[in-house]
């Protein structure tokens, strides 16, 4: 499980934030090794009711070396509490980027920031969320977008975990066997 290789008050927090049934996890802290398109067939499954991906890449986010991730903003809140303090997760879904809490006081929700990514150039996006639960158990990814937009700038690469919900009278047992 995720929490297993996490510290007891990490451990406490992801049980707090996590509302999915199910987590894929990459087999390594540092780097996804999910199959891209595992969340895609996962969702279509009659056992699932929704899914989310957590993709990540290097980025520059104004003049900051740091980490970009990918979530599917139209389900995510069924699956992860990212404690959003500011805007939505669904305004995600237009283009735009949301922030953990602290990673630059200098930003807020309705500010542009330039993110640089590794294949999509220096690209403009408006900040829609500002968030307080990230995702722990790797170095985590301080700035979201919705796997939509981030598939368009960035091409290859893997998963680092798969949230996944059951539909409503699945049980665990045969959501899990249905989602291996």
């Amino acid at each position: 499980t995720v929490a297993g290789s996490i510290t007891a008050s990490t451990a406490a927090d992801v049980r707090r934030a996590l509302r999915a049934d199910s987590v894929v996890a990459s087999i390594s802290d540092d780097v996804g090794t999910i199959e891209r398109g595992l969340s895609n067939r996962v969702a279509v499954l009659p056992e699932v009711a929704a899914v989310s991906p957590l993709r990540v890449t290097e980025a520059r986010v104004g003049a900051t070396s740091t980490s970009v991730g990918a979530i599917d903003a139209g389900t995510i809140d069924g699956l992860w509490n990212l404690d959003v303090r500011e805007g939505s997760t669904e305004a995600l879904r237009g283009g735009g980027i949301a922030m953990l809490v602290g990673t630059d006081s200098a930003v807020h929700v309705g500010d542009r920031v330039t993110v640089t990514l590794p294949e999509g150039g220096d690209i403009e996006f408006p900040v829609m969320a500002v968030f307080r639960n990230s995702f722990p158990g790797f170095d985590a990814p301080p700035w979201l977008m919705d796997v939509a937009t981030y598939d368009r700038y960035v091409q290859g690469g893997s998963d680092s975990l798969v949230l996944v919900s059951y539909r409503d009278g699945v049980s665990d047992e045969d959501g899990r066997a249905a989602v291996e």
